[in-house]
């Protein structure tokens, strides 16, 4: 009876202690897991930041692009209106120089 109890004693802790090393890995487990769930997050939080990021660029990227289309077209405007007063200056030399002859010969 003896031998049956030291037995029963034995299997009992080496019982205890399998579930003392199973438990000690499901609790490391379980923090690798909450580990990589964290890190899972953040990686999703980057990836969320990120995409705002790229779309903040592009709303940069339109506005640039509307601006320099609006520089564009500002200056063919002020082109046109150059060579208008260029065509207007030169309209006024000939009439000066037209009543200069005028005046000279009259004299």
């Amino acid at each position: 009876m003896k031998r049956i109890i030291i037995s029963i004693v034995a299997t009992l802790i080496t019982a205890f202690a399998a579930i003392a090393v199973t438990t000690n890995f499901s609790s490391s487990g379980a923090n690798a897991v909450e580990s990589q769930g964290a890190a899972a997050r953040e990686i999703a939080g980057n990836v969320g930041a990120a995409a705002a990021g790229t779309s903040d660029v592009s709303s940069n990227i339109a506005a640039v692009t509307t601006a320099s289309s609006d520089v564009g077209s500002g200056a063919g405007l002020v082109l046109g209106h150059a060579n208008g007063l260029s065509q207007q200056a030169h309209r006024l030399k000939s009439e000066v120089d037209a009543f200069l002859t005028k005046v000279r010969s009259a004299a």
